[in-house]
């Protein structure tokens, strides 16, 4: 292990840079900070967004990392008042003066690169491949008090996610029916945040706006498909699961039970078993 990374209370995410031998040259940096966030709309500008759980890290080829988590108060899940994010974080090697935030990444909240224009779309893949672009991020403002009250899971190209939206009716006792609020779960692309998976087929019927809202085999790929409903009450992380077939199952707990989804994507691992023979001299 030669590098740490953990989120606090404060919406800030840090690294813990420890591969060296010696304790004196280990660093730490705080990469990002949630907190304030979007700023077009004073609602969507408050603070508040907090991080309970640790992000899911990828390292691609090229030797950056990706970083996957989202923001909710788990001490206070009824809390309405914050509009919480899915974030696909970049450390780029960034240090705390950069101050990066939310400023440095692309909002993909509308998913313009399926539901905006051929035009649209190449605008906001050029801003997510550009060197001085951090990540992406989704604004949970679908539904009120929305949040991430569990680790994120990133598999096979794709990004899970669970939320939590408390119950708005008027009574408000957790021991009554209907107010247990509801569950989610996102699969998104890891390197964009754009869907994957046809979730909606009411939508179906909506000529595509450029080729990649076209979802494999038919059907079309926008916005509302990113998330599923999975229930009531506060869902577990995703869990893959691989058969003795090589077939991986997604399991989330929710409600007393295990929801169960089809792959997110049509591959099968297998396993690989040798024998080392050693000589010694």
């Amino acid at each position: 292990i030669d590098t740490l990374y953990a989120g606090d209370t404060g919406g800030n995410l840090w690294r813990f840079n420890i591969q060296d031998i010696s304790t004196t040259n280990w660093t730490v940096n705080k990469i990002f900070s949630a907190n304030p966030g979007y700023t077009n709309g004073a609602a969507d500008n408050s603070n508040g967004r907090k991080m309970f759980f640790e992000p899911s890290v990828f390292v691609q080829q090229d030797g950056s990392v990706r970083l996957f988590y989202g923001t909710g108060d788990r001490e206070h899940p009824l809390n309405t008042a914050v509009f919480d994010r899915l974030y696909g974080l970049i450390d780029r090697g960034q240090t705390t003066g950069m101050g990066i935030s939310e400023a440095n990444m692309l909002d993909v909240t509308t998913d313009t690169l399926q539901t905006g224009s051929v035009a649209q779309a190449q605008t906001a893949l050029t801003a997510l491949n550009n060197l001085t672009n951090y990540g992406w991020y989704v604004r949970l403002d679908q539904s009120v008090g929305e949040k991430v009250l569990a680790p994120a899971l990133v598999f096979s190209g794709v990004v899970i996610y669970t939320t939590y939206s408390p119950s708005t009716v008027a009574n408000t006792d957790p021991c009554q029916t209907g107010n247990l609020g509801t569950s989610r779960v996102y699969v998104v692309d890891y390197r964009s945040g754009e869907a994957v998976v046809n979730y909606d087929t009411t939508n179906d019927t909506t000529t595509p706006a450029n080729t990649r809202s076209q979802a494999p085999g038919g059907g079309t790929l926008l916005r509302s498909d990113r998330s599923k409903t999975l229930g009531g009450g506060i869902p577990s992380g995703g869990v893959m699961v691989t058969s003795k077939t090589g077939k991986p199952t997604l399991m989330i707990g929710v409600g007393g039970s295990i929801a169960t989804l089809n792959p997110v994507r049509a591959i099968v691992t297998m396993p690989l078993y040798w024998r080392q023979k050693v000589e010694f001299q």
